[in-house]
């Protein structure tokens, strides 16, 4: 079987409080890393899925062929 493949999109500061920048950019990172460690997925670059900012779901998918977006 084909393994899947997941893109982890960067996670919004929606709190307004820009000090929270911070916190969300390393939500993101760890859940790479936690990812990148299961061998059974392929996960994608964060600079491969940082080159559709604000792009639907359903778009990047289909442009960058992944099963699963976090």
């Amino acid at each position: 079987p084909e393994m899947p493949v997941v893109a982890v999109r960067s996670f919004a500061n929606l709190s307004g409080d820009t000090s929270q920048e911070q916190f969300t950019s390393g939500i993101s990172e760890e859940l790479r890393s936690q990812l990148s460690k299961i061998s059974s997925i392929r996960l994608l670059s964060r600079s491969a899925v940082e080159r559709y900012p604000g792009a639907e779901s359903r778009k990047l998918a289909s442009e960058l062929g992944v099963n699963q977006i976090v």
